[in-house]
C-alpha cells in the first residue's frame, strides 16, 4: 500500500524540472504534425529562385518572443539557406533588436555563411504610425532616410530595386494582435506579389486561418507549433523544435502523473474498504 503520509510534491517537482531541462541537455527530435497551411507556406518559399527578395514585417516585443520569435527564426534559417534576400521592417519599437536576435540564430545555424549585410539582408528598423505608416510603406519602402544602423539606403545594394512592396517577390507578415493583422492585410496584401502570414500568436491562429482558406495568404505559421512544423519541413532544427520537445515531454509527464494519482487514490480506497 502507498504511504499516504509521504509528501509526493518534491519528487513531482524534480521530475518536472528534469523534463524541462532534458531536451536542452540531450537534444532529441519528437515527431511534429505538419498542418497544411504550414506545409504550403514552406513549399511556396522553397519554390522561390535564389536571389528573390522577401520583405518581412513584424510587430514583436520581448514578451512574445517564445511564440513569435521562433517563427521568425525558422523562416530566416530557411530563407537564408535558400539564398533569398530579406528586408525587415518593424511596426513595434522593440522589434529591430529582436530581428537582430533572430539573425544571430541564423548565423549559428550556418544559414548566413557567405552572406553580407546590405546585400543579402537589411534591417530597416522601426517606423511609428501604425496603419498610416503601413499604408505609406506599401508605396514607398524608402520612407525612412536610413536603416536601423543609420546607413543610407543609397549605400545598401539590396534596396536599389526595392521601392515598394510590389517590387519584392513575397511579403511575410509576422504579428501578435488583431489590429495590426487587419491593418497589414488591408494595406499590403493587395499591393504585394504574394503574401504569407508567417507567424501569429496561438490566440489569434483561428483569426488568421480564413485568409489562408480564401486563398489570399499562401500559408500560415501558428505560434510555436507552426514554427516547429516549419523546421521539420526545412530540416533545420531551431528553438521552436526544442521548445516543442520540452512541451511534449512535460505533457507526457503530466499525463503519467494523472494516471499515477488515480492509481494511488483507488488503491487507497480499496485498502480502506478491506479494513
Amino acid at each position: 500500500m502507498f504511504n499516504r503520509s509521504f509528501d509526493y510534491k518534491l519528487p513531482v517537482y524534480i521530475l518536472l524540472v528534469i523534463s524541462i531541462i532534458l531536451p536542452g541537455v540531450f537534444p532529441f527530435t519528437l515527431p511534429v504534425a505538419v498542418p497544411s497551411e504550414t506545409r504550403e507556406a514552406y513549399r511556396y518559399i522553397d519554390s522561390l529562385p535564389a536571389g528573390s527578395t522577401v520583405i518581412v514585417s513584424n510587430m514583436m516585443y520581448a514578451a512574445v518572443w517564445p511564440e513569435i520569435g521562433v517563427c521568425t527564426v525558422s523562416l530566416f534559417n530557411h530563407m537564408f539557406s535558400k539564398d533569398l534576400k530579406v528586408v525587415m521592417i518593424s511596426w513595434e519599437s522593440e522589434t529591430p533588436v529582436l530581428f537582430e536576435r533572430a539573425i544571430g540564430f541564423a548565423e549559428k545555424s550556418g544559414a548566413l555563411d557567405g552572406k553580407v549585410y546590405g546585400e543579402d539582408w537589411v534591417n530597416i528598423g522601426y517606423i511609428p504610425g501604425d496603419e498610416v505608416s503601413i499604408s505609406t510603406f506599401a508605396d514607398n519602402t524608402w520612407l525612412k532616410p536610413a536603416d536601423y544602423f543609420g546607413t543610407s539606403f543609397e549605400e545598401l545594394p539590396l534596396m536599389e530595386d526595392i521601392h515598394s512592396v510590389g517590387d519584392a517577390d513575397l511579403f511575410i507578415m509576422i504579428d501578435t494582435g488583431i489590429s495590426r493583422i487587419d491593418a497589414t492585410i488591408r494595406q499590403i496584401m493587395p499591393k504585394s506579389q504574394a503574401f504569407i502570414i508567417g507567424g501569429v500568436m496561438g490566440a489569434y491562429y483561428g483569426y488568421a486561418m480564413p485568409y489562408y482558406q480564401a486563398g489570399q495568404a499562401k500559408g500560415v505559421l501558428g505560434s510555436i507549433k507552426g514554427a516547429a512544423a516549419y523546421e521539420t519541413m526545412s530540416g533545420i532544427p531551431g528553438p521552436a523544435s526544442l521548445t516543442m520537445n520540452t512541451i511534449s515531454l512535460t505533457h507526457v509527464l503530466v499525463f503519467a502523473l494523472i494516471i499515477a494519482s488515480n492509481v494511488v487514490y483507488f488503491r487507497g480506497k480499496q485498502g480502506r474498504r478491506q479494513m
